[in-house]
């Protein structure tokens, strides 16, 4: 794998020696002179178009089978296959095999038809089987989809010829195309076939002598190369994934392949015709099957050619443009004098033979299937000059082709761009004939809409690289191996269907016309959109086409004026939009010293801390996912090192969102440890001793640390070291080719080392005429984890220079690092460690973050993470008790001061955000190198921003955070992001205000009129917790206790209370600890204890107060204690005459949907606070307003005269929220109301699964996503999740799984253990009742488990005694939830009054 490293950089121009360039120059006089041979003696008035489109039928069968495979060969399978192996391995002969099986049926079923009559082409037999009309569409398509196939083969000659002779690739084309002209329009079919037999001895014999040759240039010959090439994987040949968007799995090869030859060999002019050309019907059968051998054997050729160059490039670096440019420069610059002309004769015999074919077929189609058509009355001698002028035509077309492709042509390999191609069209032809042979039924007018529906279809997988989605429906990108076999399939379904449907010949007629008139219709637009895709791999991201692209002048000017001041050397900048790049560009040089040179679009960059998303911090993920860790885990349960000096309570969520209270980085200046030779054990135990510098959980600080103690974690847990874990879990399944770790113990190659550092020997000692190989040539053996120098460090950017230490304890001081990684603390940990080492390309980071979009967004695509996981990097997972005092930015780029929210690696806002710029939103999220890189995604706009640079190269520089900020706003508004949230912010679709923003764009005027009421003196008491913020970021706490009081003389704020979990949101027990407020110094009262008295405010409290502020993000549901205490200061404030004024936020879930069972009056407690549905459907400001006028409490003269509360109540509304919206709707970040409600997921299935806990059954407390999965250690998994599948519980899936809930002071239910579960995958959230869902839970646990399952428990939140009843007696949960319906009808009615939002 590592020596894919050089194939991507700027080839070197190459010339032929004379000797050959003159063998090239009489071969190709020479193929010329012998097809002219074929001329026929009969004059051109006697000749027959059988005899120029068949030879007279009079070619031997071993002839056919030569063309047959020099024709399916071109220049695209010598030039191109080689490169499939060289970057990949033998996957390609999965599609060989699938060949052969095509070939078979063929012989089976076309062949016989073709010789019952005497046919010219192929789509005769559909004029025969269906009419003239469907003979012509068929013919067209061929000549449309063959002429763009065929102009992308012809392409590939230029590649062959401008490195050989020099010529530039349009006069390459030229050159080429004029000479096979000359001897198709004279020779005809004759002619191609027998110059296609010579030229196929050239090729073969070439390519034998190729491989000879290749073994003389690698020490110890095949032998070698099989061991190395073994060693990195090049021979692994299946892949049994049935996976439609790999493009090499066995099931593609097998079954793709086999349609696509069905295709090729049984519908294309191009190998028909070959075959009809045959004596008989027998010998063509013949020549098809033994064609089929040969082509296996060639294949195999030249994927071992490929496997060799492997080798042989990972001994002698050397850059190429493409993997299509590797086996030709080989061939000029490697072989042997007179052998190299040779070889390049034969990939130009391979060029000729295809394009003569193609002239041919392509004329014969337009003579036979179109022409005589126009003209039947034509004479032979007509129609033979009609053939020779088309054939000219053609020649002329697919020279345009061709020229297109060099402009437009991709980086991919054309061997699969041709094939992907023709596959478009062969899918649809190839369902055309099977109707044609295989039924009686089918008639003209459905196989034309199935012939219609086929093509349409793969046009569409072909055009769209991204999934496509279509209402419910997702199709991802299938990869072009399934094209032929999708086409066909719905081609033939569709044509069966049709054939039924439009039996009327009347009606037919009129469909017919219709269709055909649609078809031409749309042929023109789709035929401009024909490019060459980026195919490397099924899951590329594909380049946007120029023409098309957004203007992204500004970013040039930003970063060459960056350059011009010497803020950096050069820069990198790719961006990628709607699954396509964008833009890339390289700036300015990647090196000034000690040597001057360019910067390239593939350089390779020192990835410095974005290494800690890329690597480290998505397999601590993958760990996760593999229940080996939880993210509340204290770090001394794995290291109890870690636990030294204060840190035993430090946790793993805390080092993943840098709240560990850690210091940036560990002690260098002590000891010249780890300078002299690299010491990694040294700095994991520096890493692990670190002192606290701040409390755990409360402060963000940035810090290496962290990671580096991640790093250990990962090795730990998984048993292998960093580099490895990454390069096999993370870079590889993502086909980052050009990433990796450098790690000091496994440079291979020519380098000397000096202390911690590598250095590149200049220049590579070679082996020399009779010296040993043993020891010149050990070092280029170099299976993974190895790395080769030569091939990697000439395409870094080299960063600083050394400046570690003195010249006396560390040998490279002053030396310029390339290829040892700038990070002094991962230099001396040996180039790996779990904050930073990864070197990677702009390339490849583009395929990183393709991937995780998609994922993300999609759940589609390789990223190796599940889309739930990822969200958990994504979205702010900082803990709860994290302080409002760190920098953060607004969504207009300037900073402010705020809560630092951090996924779990990804940075979302905070300090180091500069580089989302001012038009990406906040909740997109990235990170930043301190070499100068950094990588911003949103997925929102499917949009990300790639910089890469060197910018500290080469003494320093300050920071590039402004430059990458700029680019980020210039980048939002090429692609016009800004304008789409312009023209989408209107009152419906602006972002939420909610009651705090409200009260501050009022200057605090709801607290000013209560102020009046107290004559201009306002005491105010707060309730509130870490989720009140503003929009801003910041705390309700300090704009009342430092705002507020500017506009209202008068206000102080005096007291804070705090709800369950304390005013930080961390805690999650009974038993909350004083605390007090870091910013303000107020004490916090807790109202919430064991006892009843302790959840309540006590009047004492209230006796210094005019008024409470109440600011609280609730969870809209029952029994969400939040609601209580609400409802508690309601009757406190009645009765201690003062005031309410509650700040209003949205229900999370909604304020729709009313559902679940309405409480029974008389069980009443903190999770009940009255009757009221699980569900209710109000905001928190509707519920105080419901609680206050339908609450009825006893009067003090007495206990039977109840009355409403009555408190004095002020709402202040939200502004832009509506009732239908749920909480990503709002554009408000989330903000976890308590510590297990992290996700509007979970706040979506809490109302359903929140009804488990009260029994013992784990709700996933103790988890990372909590509410997401259930479980416990008496349930069968698989059976329970069966059960519910087939329920059909609408808005929700099951699927059986284990968690470990983690041991912690909280000691949740099996704490400690990993237990049997069920996780629940939201598909509708609209159509889940989430309280009849919890229902249907509780059903079937009882039903499955009646002994183990405590069901009796579930009483105290479901508070309604007739539903438990009815579960008790096994009533179907189904009819449970129609009994609700009266009283939820009888809520709605009495709520309507208090409802503030429509």
């Amino acid at each position: 794998m590592t020596g894919c490293f050089e194939a991507l950089a700027l080839a070197v121009p190459t010339r032929l020696h004379p000797v050959d360039l003159a063998l090239i120059a009489l071969y190709l006089i020479g193929i010329t002179l012998f097809g002219l041979r074929f001329r026929s003696r009969k004059t051109t008035d006697g000749r027959s178009l059988k005899s120029y489109f068949l030879a007279d039928r009079s070619i031997p069968w071993w002839a056919i089978a030569l063309s047959i495979v020099s024709a399916e060969t071109s220049t695209l399978t010598i030039i191109s296959i080689p490169g499939l192996a060289f970057g990949g391995d033998f996957g390609f002969l999965q599609v060989v095999f699938g060949y052969l099986v095509g070939r078979i049926v063929v012989a089976a079923i076309f062949l016989p038809k073709y010789f019952q009559g005497e046919m010219l082409t192929a789509y005769q037999l559909i004029d025969k089987r269906f009419g003239p009309t469907l003979h012509k569409v068929t013919a067209l398509l061929f000549l449309l989809t063959r002429a763009a196939a065929e102009g992308v083969r012809v392409f590939a000659v230029s590649i062959v010829v401008g490195i050989a002779i020099g010529t530039r690739d349009v006069l390459s084309i030229a050159i080429i195309s004029a000479l096979t002209l000359l001897y198709t329009f004279e020779g005809g079919m004759a002619a191609v076939i027998w110059t296609d037999v010579v030229q196929m001895i050239i090729y073969i014999g070439g390519t034998l002598v190729a491989m000879a040759t290749l073994g003389t240039h690698v020490p110890g010959g095949w032998s070698q190369i099989h061991t190395v090439a073994a060693a990195a994987g090049k021979f692994h040949l299946f892949h049994f994934a049935l996976n439609l968007t790999e493009t090499y799995t066995f099931w593609a090869g097998l079954i793709g392949g086999t349609f696509l030859t069905m295709a090729s060999h049984g519908t294309d002019q191009l190998m028909v015709q070959r075959m009809l050309a045959a004596r008989n019907l027998r010998q063509s059968i013949v020549a098809l099957l033994s064609s089929g051998v040969i082509i296996l054997f060639q294949f195999t050729l030249f994927l071992l050619i490929g496997a060799g160059l492997f080798v042989f490039y990972g001994m002698h670096p050397t850059a190429f443009a493409s993997a299509d440019r590797i086996f030709p420069t080989f061939i000029v610059r490697e072989m042997p004098i007179g052998v190299a002309g040779l070889l390049v004769a034969a990939i130009l015999a391979a060029a000729m033979s295809n394009l003569s074919a193609a002239l041919n077929s392509l004329s014969s189609t337009t003579v036979v299937d179109f022409y005589m058509h126009w003209r039947p009355t034509a004479d032979d001698r007509e129609r033979m000059m009609i053939s020779r002028s088309s054939t000219i035509v053609w020649a002329f077309v697919l020279f345009a082709i061709a020229v297109y492709s060099v402009h437009a042509g991709g980086k991919g390999h054309v061997v699969e761009i041709g094939l992907s191609i023709a596959s478009v069209a062969y899918g649809a032809l190839l369902g055309v004939f099977l109707l044609g042979t295989l039924t009686r039924y089918a008639t003209q007018t459905g196989a034309i809409l199935g012939m219609i529906a086929g093509f349409a279809l793969n046009i569409l997988l072909w055009l769209h690289t991204d999934p496509i989605t279509l209402g419910p429906i997702t199709i991802p990108h299938i990869a072009w191996t399934w094209y032929v076999f999708i086409g066909a399939l719905t081609t033939f379904g569709i044509g069966t269907v049709a054939s039924f449907i439009f039996r009327s010949k009347h009606k037919a007629k009129i469909l017919t016309t219709a269709l055909l008139a649609i078809l031409a219709f749309h042929a023109k637009p789709a035929e401009a959109q024909v490019r060459a895709p980026h195919l490397q791999h099924s899951f590329s991201v594909t380049k946007e086409d120029s023409t098309a692209s957004p203007n992204f002048a500004a970013i040039s000017n930003l970063v060459n004026d960056a350059v011009a001041q010497k803020k950096l050397p050069g820069a990198v900048v790719l961006i990628g939009h709607d699954n396509k790049i964008v833009f890339e560009q390289a700036y300015g040089h990647r090196s000034l010293e000690p040597n001057v040179e360019p910067m390239t679009e593939d350089t390779i960059f020192d990835m410095a801390s974005l290494s800690k998303c890329l690597s480290t911090a998505v397999a601590v993920m993958q760990l996760y996912e593999e229940h080996k860790l939880n993210f509340d885990d204290p770090v001394a349960k794995y290291f109890p090192a870690f636990a030294a000096n204060g840190k035993e309570n430090v946790t793993i969520r805390e080092l993943l969102t840098h709240y560990s209270g850690l210091p940036p980085d560990i002690n260098l200046k002590d000891t010249p440890w780890g300078l002299s030779a690299p010491d990694k054990a040294e700095g994991i135990r520096r890493a692990l001793n670190s002192p606290l510098v701040t409390a755990p959980g409360t402060h963000f600080e940035y810090s290496d640390i962290n990671f580096i103690t991640l790093g250990a974690l990962v090795e730990k847990l998984s048993g292998e070291s960093l580099d490895v874990y990454a390069q096999q879990h993370i870079f590889t399944p993502l086909h980052m080719t050009h990433t990796r770790y450098l790690p000091f113990a496994e440079a291979c190659g020519p380098h000397e080392t000096l202390g911690a550092a590598i250095a590149l020997s200049t220049p590579p000692r070679l082996l020399q005429s009779g010296e040993s190989s043993t020891a010149v040539f050990k070092d280029y053996s170099c299976p993974p984890p190895h790395w080769i120098t030569s091939a990697i460090i000439p395409h870094i950017a080299p960063t600083t220079y050394d400046d570690e230490g003195t010249s006396a304890t560390n040998p490279d001081f002053g030396h310029m690092l390339r290829g040892t990684v700038n990070d002094p603390t991962t230099r001396r940990m040996g180039g790996v460690a779990g904050h930073a080492g990864v070197f990677s390309t702009a390339s490849d980071v583009a395929l990183f973050a393709q991937a995780l979009l998609d994922k993300l967004t999609k759940n589609t695509g390789p990223f190796p993470l599940k889309q739930s996981t990822l969200e958990l990097m994504t979205k702010p997972e900082q803990p709860s008790s994290a302080e409002t005092r760190a920098t953060i930015f607004i969504p207009d780029g300037k900073t402010t001061k705020g809560v630092a929210t951090r996924g779990f690696g990804w940075d979302i806002n905070s300090a180091f955000s500069r580089p989302r710029g001012g038009v990406f939103p906040i909740g997109s999220f990235g990170h930043t190198g301190f070499t100068g890189t950094s990588l911003w995604m949103d997925p929102a706009s499917n949009s990300y921003v790639i910089l890469l640079s060197n910018a500290v190269h080469p003494r320093g520089n300050p920071p590039i955070s402004v430059l990458r900020g700029e680019i980020a706003t210039a980048a939002g508004e090429a692609l016009h992001l800004n304008e789409g949230i312009a023209a989408t912010t209107t009152e419906s679709s602006a972002p939420t205000l909610t009651g705090i923003d409200v009260l501050e764009s009022t200057n605090y005027a709801a607290l000013a009129e209560a102020a009046k009421r107290h004559n201009n003196h306002l005491r105010l008491g707060l309730l509130t917790n870490q989720s009140g913020l503003d929009s801003k970021g910041r705390r309700t706490v300090d704009l009342l206790a430092t705002d507020a009081p500017k506009f209202v003389p008068g206000l102080t704020l005096t007291t804070l209370f705090s709800p369950e979990h304390g005013i930080f949101g961390k805690q999650d027990t009974t038993k909350i600890a004083a605390e007090t407020d870091p910013d303000t110094h107020l004490p916090v009262i807790s109202l919430y204890g064991p006892k009843d008295s302790d959840k309540r405010p006590k009047p004492e409290d209230l006796a210094k107060l005019d008024a409470v502020v109440i600011d609280l993000q609730d969870a809209g549901v029952r029994f969400y204690t939040y609601e209580t205490v609400v409802g508690y200061f309601l009757e406190a404030a009645a009765q201690a005459h003062i005031e309410v004024i509650l700040l209003d936020r949205p229900n999370p879930i909604g304020g729709e949907q009313v559902q679940g069972p309405v409480s029974d009056a008389g069980l009443e407690s903190y999770t009940d606070y009255m009757p009221l549905p699980i569900r209710h459907g109000l905001t928190l400001g509707e519920l105080a307003r419901y609680i206050n006028g339908e609450r009825r409490l006893p009067t003090a003269a007495s206990a039977d005269v109840q009355v409403p509360i009555n408190a004095r109540l002020t709402v202040v509304p939200m502004q832009n929220w509506t009732r239908s919206e749920y909480f990503d709707q709002t554009r408000l970040p989330w903000i976890n109301p308590s510590p297990n409600l992290r996700s509007l997921t979970a706040a979506i299935l809490y109302p359903g699964v929140a009804l488990l806990e009260t029994t013992n059954i784990s709700v996933g407390r103790g988890t990372a996503t909590p509410f997401e999965h259930f479980g416990a250690p008496y349930i069968d998994a698989p059976q329970l999740a069966s059960y519910l599948s087939a329920r059909k519980i609408p808005g929700v899936t099951f699927t059986p799984t284990s968690f470990s809930v983690a041991d912690t002071a909280n000691r949740y239910p099996y704490h400690g253990q990993t237990i049997p579960g069920i996780h629940i995958t939201i598909t509708d959230r609209n159509a889940l009742d989430a309280p009849e869902l919890g229902i249907e839970l509780l059903a079937a646990l009882h039903r499955f488990y009646p002994k183990q399952f405590d069901l009796a428990k579930a009483e105290r939140l479901t508070a309604s005694v007739n539903t438990m009843l009815d579960l008790s007696n096994n009533t179907d949960p189904r009819n449970i939830a129609d009994s609700w319906a009266s009283d939820i009808a009888a809520f709605k009615t009495r709520r309507e009054p208090y409802l503030l939002y429509r």
